[in-house]
């Protein structure tokens, strides 16, 4: 079997279907990404799905099945496609949108893949069909992850008895990451030892860098996502502000690491932290400078939930039976 994955932005999606394409070709499935931003704006309309749809079938040609790696590429797949050729899309984040004319679109897809059960339930609330839910898989960390932490925190200038929190992705304004900045006042005051690394690339980069002087010299921005293996050796807690992805990959790869992660609560992210277990889940209507105070008030037990984090990734996000049960969807959704 044949599958093109489309995507227009590289992030976590497009890490997972990566981690996917080893595995599922085990189960005779050859999964094909394709970089589609050069000819896939994100705006739609008349004139610009027509011009879509052409290259996209274009692509697509060879292939059994075409796998959406995104809201606005199965956007597209519905726009070329229709129902008159086999479909199917990751939803791995809770849409912005569910309106009406979305949701048609969507529903002409064989499967809506869903990262987890809240991503599932905001699209059920709108009446979208076929959805499932497919926790993804993660390969392991990769042999040349720096394992010491007093080394990792030399490379960043940190010193070695500080409590780190790491926030590790992409650098945009819906992943939170001003949010944790302007929360760091409180912070520095009642936990003076305590460190904020930030590790990633994307567009709002700049802006943070600006804003984070203001909030204290404990504030560090490092501008790559290749660094994350260190900033996840370095940390003591991983923290993920963002309150509509469905999946962290970051936070999925720092538990691998043993850290333990905090994430909001009554979000896409919830599932993956078990209370008093693996982590934290921050109440949304509080601010984050109490959680983090807490947080940091009890190294020990940052410790202790490191330990259950690994168990809890390993058995949770094995990769090859992801990857066997999406090999059932593609079979599914070609009516074999």
């Amino acid at each position: 079997m044949r599958v093109l994955a489309p995507y227009r932005r590289h992030g976590g999606a497009v890490k997972m279907a990566q981690a996917w394409q080893a595995a599922l070709a085990t189960h005779g499935v050859t999964l094909d990404l394709l970089d589609v931003s050069e000819w896939m704006p994100e705006e739609t309309g008349r004139k610009v799905d027509k011009a879509v749809s052409k290259q996209l079938k274009e692509r697509a040609k060879g292939y059994d099945l075409v796998h959406a790696l995104s809201y606005r590429v199965a956007w597209a797949c519905a726009e070329a496609f229709y129902i008159r050729s086999p479909w199917v899309y990751t939803a791995y984040d809770v849409p912005a949108t569910l309106h009406s004319e979305f949701i048609d679109r969507l529903n002409a897809a064989r499967a809506g893949i869903c990262s987890s059960r809240v991503v599932r339930k905001s699209l059920d609330s709108a009446d979208a069909l076929n959805l499932t839910v497919l926790t993804p898989g993660l390969p392991t960390a990769p042999e040349d992850a720096p394992k010491d932490r007093a080394l990792a925190r030399a490379r960043f200038g940190i010193p070695e008895n500080a409590f780190v929190f790491s926030m590790v992705g992409r650098l945009a304004r819906e992943r939170g990451m001003a949010r944790i900045i302007e929360s760091w006042r409180g912070v520095r005051v009642g936990e003076p030892t305590s460190y904020l690394l930030i590790c990633g690339e994307g567009p709002d980069a700049r802006y943070l860098q600006r804003l984070a002087p203001d909030y204290g010299p404990q504030i560090l921005i490092e501008e790559d996502f290749a660094a994350r293996w260190a900033a996840y050796t370095a940390s003591s807690v991983v923290l993920v502000a963002s309150e509509i992805q469905g999946y962290s990959w970051p936070a999925a790869e720092a538990m691998m690491m043993s850290r333990p992660v905090a994430v909001p609560n009554e979000s896409g992210l919830e599932d993956m932290v078990l209370v008093g277990v693996n982590g934290w889940r921050h109440d949304p209507i509080s601010d984050w400078t109490d959680t983090m105070l807490t947080i940091a008030s009890r190294p020990e037990q940052a410790d202790v939930y490191g330990r259950a984090a690994l168990r809890e990734a390993s058995h949770r996000y094995e990769l090859n039976a992801s990857a066997e049960r999406l090999t059932r969807i593609y079979r599914e959704a070609l009516g074999e």
